[in-house]
This record gives structure tokens, C-alpha cells and sequence, in this order.
């Protein structure tokens, strides 16, 4: 890279970020819930079906 070189980058607050995430992926058709209920506990949601959020989740990446 040239010496002159600049960066940039976005910083957005971290609940902004995963409501946006939540509703570009369709979290709420995965969970079967809307952000609100898994947000009062998404441990219950996240964890539900192992294999299954390994099955969504290797699509993310």
C-alpha cells in the first residue's frame, strides 16, 4: 500500500447493527419469533436446535 494511503471505516452501536442483521437475514422466519421476544431471551432461540443454527449459520459465513 502507498505510504498516503487512507482508511476508512463505519462504526454503528451494536443494537443497531444486530436489528439490521435480524431483519436482512430473516432471523424472525429461523427463530420463529420477532426481534422483541428473542431479545427478553435469545439463549432460549439461539440455543433451541444446535444442528440446525450450525446448518444456518455456516451459510452466513
Amino acid at each position: 500500500m502507498p505510504a498516503d494511503t487512507v482508511y476508512v471505516t463505519s462504526v454503528r452501536h451494536p443494537a443497531s447493527q444486530f436489528e439490521r442483521m435480524y431483519r436482512y437475514y430473516s432471523l424472525s422466519n429461523h427463530f420463529g419469533v420477532n426481534i422483541r421476544q428473542f431479545a427478553k431471551s435469545p439463549l432460549k432461540y439461539f440455543l433451541k436446535s444446535k444442528s440446525d443454527s450450525e446448518r444456518f449459520y455456516a451459510k452466513l459465513a
